[in-house]
């Protein structure tokens, strides 16, 4: 077991006391739709853009989501939208009720938001999630757009009620199972698949185990390349690349020895290739890297600019050789010969990032008023609620010996860690957690990473040792300060900060900051001095040295004297301040030190500081909840984290003593919580669950039946089952009829969610008067920055986009992302579908560059934060491969759409609209390509599938009917593919404005054909048509009008008239020129017919 005397081998890492470097310093011992068959093909095969989600319009079901959005089609919040929580969600429909209240008070902009007062927990914000790429034939919206099929992401909010009872009732102990046991049983469960919950083994009986096991190669040896469980507890990974190993060698033992003394786990490799595999698999953490002489050469330029790569270390018999291939790599941080200064160097490095890696959170001055608090940093508002959150929850011994067990099969082959598990099983005790702490080991590096990273299944399995952590704090605070007679005194912390977080320092002057760690200070400048030196030396860092003047009356968060109660005796410099702690930044000042740029002067806050208790005050009510457990559930919906969401509300419904009211609401959140996983079926059980038992009890008029009734047509919407959607929100419309006006918030979301209906039924201006409507009534009843607003503006965008007036809707869709990136984390899934619709804008006014710019930002967002094989990841890869179509590049085109199509065909049922999309796409792609049967064979899937799908003139025909025009008419059969356009042009002239750029399309194929037919004033009269609605089109999409001019050329060549034909030939290249790339098939084709006219 460790003694002190061991662990002063290796010391603390990022304590900043007078002792530390002392401590360290010794080592143990050894991703067009018009095609003619005439020069100007633009306006083939329309591709069909899916519409992340057609229409952003908060569904009717908005309301019991959680106030963060999800990604999901379209944005429309519900009728029910009131009370839903602060901050919405991006999310597909959404729909929580008044009474899901276990869901954050943020909407998420989603579908549709409806949330009853029961479903809450999710706070008072709509979720900006509306669908994400739905529309009423499916997921995704299809229409004739210039460049092909595109899904626009469509913003749909839920909302949420509060309910005036508590989510769960209370029970005595012997009532109910200790939540904090089921807890941790099923975090466990979830991190380590074979983990045990019977501890039947004794401590000894592990040690004597792993201490066996290491004389084998899979204890202290990783051959293979994939990531083991253990390495994800670490900050570092360490990686050795050896030639040979042998593992019965006592110096290869004792160089292992060494190494773990600074990282636990050391990854041995002797195949190159499977190393750099390993290497990409890493994502979150930094790797440390020791390479042997031998693989020098090879292996450094592989891996050296890797993201993930922080250090590497040459160990070598000789140090000549190796100094030479150093040279120019600026990670390598030297050669070494002797495995104790190779170790220490190793040690200096991971202590530098530990100090440095506690994260900060930032809040402006000025932010007091519930206007401002709504533009709050994020980070701020999540780790202050996490805190409360874990705090609050109850533990008892079960918890303790469930960490016990999650710990021994994490380290299951360290015996040196096994030992300090069993010596932490034994000895400890809540009045032991400041030693614990302080103790050099595993737990004071699972926690601080933990709590840096908001890693949440680790964070609840602590939870019991950081609230001891916490309350011994407290009473060692009152004990020390509770009547000593000195007023205030000064510490300070020496760290390098990014350069992002300092701009942010420098811009916040007398604003909030917080350190979302415990946080370890020094009375001693000159050792913090030290910490920030070092620090300052990264590049992209600032070296930055906080001064802390402490008022030992203000108790806002305890700190104490670590003197008596640290494992490092002596430490009478160091200060250690509760995870979490707010200061209010006093001063900023460059000071003269080397490498040490700027002083920051900080206070301690008050319990009673107006700007904290504010800000406190409204996030409290973004997670209102009867139990920790239940504000810890509506805290993951808000950011984004689902599947732990699920796991928790999966206990909860396990408990025995629940009412049916409490497993209605549970089985509501567990709706939730797959329908933003896009797991509909599952989604569907449980809201329906919920919807069964709340007929049963509640009055036929309840608002929270408004809930469930929302949320269950929101994933019928999204399933493609449309008649079972209406009639659900019909529902819902009829009960907020009934009882409104109950408040204004509630009005405006039915005149949301009505919107939404319209939009869905493609009656566009009734969809834009309730959608204003609604917009309107937000307007004067809420901040400016406030969720509700941003899925207004998302389904107003939608419509003007729907309608073909993108300028309109340009404006519109930036608002929602000027909104969002103040109320959601940077890496929430709602941005994507943000920007997958700012991009759908520009894609429609020919801008394709900005447009591929913003799909690919949306691609990216989600591949962070949804599942790989989210049905939202479809609309991006289409969007993308589109894009590359309009820019001629049909290769990168064809791999896009195809990524798309074999996404949808894992994710989606088999006979799904947006696989239609799909087939259409990828058809076009062929049929621009001249692969005519391949082309043939996708259309004929679409246009069954679509068949089945839609009624018979639904405008989402229109690219089908069109497709196939393009194909017939490209293999010279102009009647079918005549009788093809025929029937898309009376579809789109039926359901869309006159002056729409889709009904331009229709005209120009109509044209194409009767020109190639010989019946030229025929194809003169459609040709002028579609020329003078592009025109007019304010802006005008230069492609097209390129593509008209072209038409018109084309037909006086035919009709022998050359003058008229080369000024049209010329216009056309002019505009080409204008939004084409000079190696563009179309500009080139300008260009020749151009030139063929001039040299007649």
């Amino acid at each position: 077991m460790y003694t002190p005397q061991d662990i002063d081998l290796t010391g603390r890492s990022t304590r900043q006391s007078s002792t530390t470097n002392a401590a360290t310093a010794v080592m143990p011992p050894v991703q067009e739709l018009t095609g003619r068959s005439t020069p100007s093909k633009r306006d083939e095969a329309e591709p069909r853009v899916q519409q992340l989600t057609g229409r952003s319009t908060p569904s009717k079901r908005d309301e019991s989501e959680p106030q963060v959005q999800e990604l999901t089609g379209r944005s429309t919040p519900s009728k029910c939208d009131e009370s839903e929580p602060q901050v919405q969600q991006l999310t597909g429909r959404s729909t929580p009720s008044k009474s899901d209240e276990a869901e954050p008070r943020v909407q998420e902009l989603t579908g549709r938001s409806t949330m009853s007062k029961r479903d809450e927990a999710e706070p008072p914000v709509e979720k900006l999630t509306g669908r994400t790429t739905m529309s009423k034939r499916g997921e995704t919206k299809r229409t004739l757009y210039d460049a092909g099929q595109k899904v626009r992401v469509e913003l749909r909010r839920i909302e949420h009620f509060r309910g005036d009872r508590g989510l769960v009732k209370q029970t005595s102990n012997n009532q109910k199972k200790p939540l904090a046991e089921s807890i941790a049983n099923e975090s466990t469960e979830m991190l380590i698949s074979d983990a045990q919950t019977t501890n039947t083994a004794t401590s000894s009986s592990y040690v004597e185990e792993a201490k066996v096991c290491q004389s084998s190669s899979s204890s202290t040896v990783v051959t293979n390349d994939t990531i083991s469980e253990e390495h994800l507890l670490q900050t570092f990974v360490l990686i050795w690349l050896k030639s040979n190993i042998d593992e019965s060698d006592d110096i290869f033992r004792s160089y292992m020895t060494h190494l773990r003394y600074v990282v636990n786990n050391v990854n041995m490799f002797t195949d190159p290739m499977k190393c750099v595999k390993f290497l990409s698999q890493i994502k979150n953490d930094k790797v440390l890297m020791i390479v042997s002489d031998d693989q020098c050469e090879l292996i450094i330029p592989e891996v050296h600019d890797m993201a993930q790569m922080d250090s590497i270390y040459l160990f070598s018999r000789s140090t000549t050789p190796c100094k030479q291939l150093a040279n120019g790599w600026s990670k390598v941080k030297g050669v070494f010969t002797d495995i104790v200064l190779l170790c220490k160097s190793l040690k200096q490095n991971v202590d530098l990032f530990e100090n440095d890696s506690v994260s900060i959170s930032i809040v402006s001055a000025d932010t007091t008023s519930k206007q401002n608090i709504d533009e709050l940093d994020v980070s701020f508002m999540y780790t202050q609620l996490l805190k409360e959150i874990l705090l609050e929850i109850s533990y008892d011994e079960k918890s303790f010996k469930d960490f016990i067990t999650y710990c021994r099969k994490l380290y299951a082959k360290d015996f040196k860690t096994l030992e300090t598990i069993a010596m932490f099983e034994r000895e400890y005790c809540p009045t032991k957690a400041l030693w614990w702490y302080t103790y050099e080991g595993f737990l004071y590096r699972m926690l601080n990473k933990a709590l840096r990273n908001l890693e949440i299944n680790n964070l609840i399995k602590l939870g019991f040792f950081i609230r001891d952590l916490h309350q011994q704090l407290q009473f060692v605070y009152e004990k020390q300060f509770g009547h000593t007679q000195v007023e205030s005194f000064t510490v300070y912390r020496g760290q390098s900060v990014c350069n992002a977080d300092f701009e942010k320092i420098l811009k916040t002057s007398n604003g909030l900051i917080s350190f979302n760690n415990f946080l370890s200070t020094s009375e001693d400048e000159k050792v913090s001095l030290t910490f920030g030196k070092n620090g300052a030396c990264k590049p992209g860092f600032v070296g930055i040295l906080f001064e802390m003047t402490i008022d030992k009356s203000i108790t806002s968060s305890p700190f104490a004297l670590l003197d008596e109660y640290s494992y490092f005796q002596g430490t009478e410099k160091e200060i250690l301040f509760s995870t979490h702690t707010v200061f209010r930044i006093k001063e900023i000042k460059p000071i003269e030190a080397v490498n040490l740029r700027w002083r920051v002067v900080l206070t301690l806050t008050q319990d009673n500081d107006p700007q904290l208790n504010a800000v406190t005050q409204c996030m409290r009510k973004e997670t209102e909840g009867s139990t920790g457990w239940h504000r810890l559930g509506i805290l993951l919906v808000k950011v984004g984290e689902y599947s732990k969401a699920e796991d928790v509300y999966k206990v909860l419904l396990n408990q025995t003593t629940l009412d049916e009211l409490e497993k209605a609401h549970l089985n509501h959140q567990l709706g939730l919580t797959k329908r933003k996983q896009g797991n509909y079926e599952e989604a569907l059980a449980y809201y329906e669950i919920a919807q069964t038992i709340r007929e049963k009890i509640l009055p036929e008029n309840h608002l929270d039946l408004v809930s469930s009734y929302n949320h269950v047509g929101d994933v019928y919407e999204a399933m493609g089952n449309y008649p079972k959607a209406l009639s659900h929100y019909e529902k819902a419309i009829e009960i907020c009829e009934k009882t409104l006006p109950l408040n204004y918030a509630q009005l405006s979301s039915c005149n949301n969610n009505i919107g939404d209906l319209y939009n869905d039924m493609t009656e566009y201006l009734k969809a834009l008067f309730y959608y204003k409507k609604a917009l309107e009534m937000r307007q004067e009843s809420l901040p400016p920055n406030h969720p509700d607003l941003a899925t207004s503006n998302n389904n107003i965008g939608d419509v003007y986009t729907n309608i073909g007036e993108y300028t309109q809707a340009l404006p519109y869709y930036k608002r929602v992302l000027e909104i969002s990136r103040k109320t959601l984390p940077p890496n929430h899934p709602d941005f994507a579908t943000f920007y997958n619709n700012i991009g759908l804008a520009y894609d429609s006014m020919g801008e394709y560059l900005q447009a591929l710019s913003y799909y690919e930002r949306a691609l990216e967002n989600s591949k962070h934060s949804l599942s790989e094989d989210h049905p939202n990841l479809v609309n991006f890869y289409s969007n993308i491969g589109l894009v590359y179509f309009n820019m001629g590049n049909f290769s990168k085109a064809l791999q896009y759409c195809q990524n798309a199509l074999e996404l949808c065909k894992k994710s989606l049922p088999e006979n799904h609209p947006i696989l239609a999309t799909s087939y259409n796409n990828i058809g076009m792609v062929y049929l621009k390509r001249g692969e005519y049967s391949e082309a043939l064979s996708y259309y004929e899937k679409d246009l069954e599938i679509s068949s089945k799908n839609l009624p018979p003139n639904h405008l989402d025909l229109g690219p089908t009917y069109n497709s196939l025009g393009h194909l017939y008419f490209n293999t010279g059969q102009y009647l079918k593919a005549l009788s093809y356009f025929e029937q898309a042009f009376v579809i789109c002239e039926t359901g869309l404005p006159s002056n729409h750029p889709i009904l331009a399309k229709c005209y120009s194929n109509i044209g194409n054909v009767y020109s190639s037919m010989g019946e030229y004033p025929k194809a003169l009269s459609y040709f002028e048509k579609a020329l003078e609605i592009r025109e007019k089109s304010i802006p005008r999409n230069l492609p097209n009008l390129a593509a008209s001019y072209s038409d018109i050329g084309l037909l006086y060549n035919r009709m022998n008239e050359y003058e008229k034909a080369l000024l049209y030939y010329e216009q056309a290249v002019e505009s080409a020129q204008r939004s084409l790339p000079e190696d563009h098939p179309e500009l080139l084709m300008y260009k020749k017919n151009t030139e063929a006219i001039k040299n007649r």
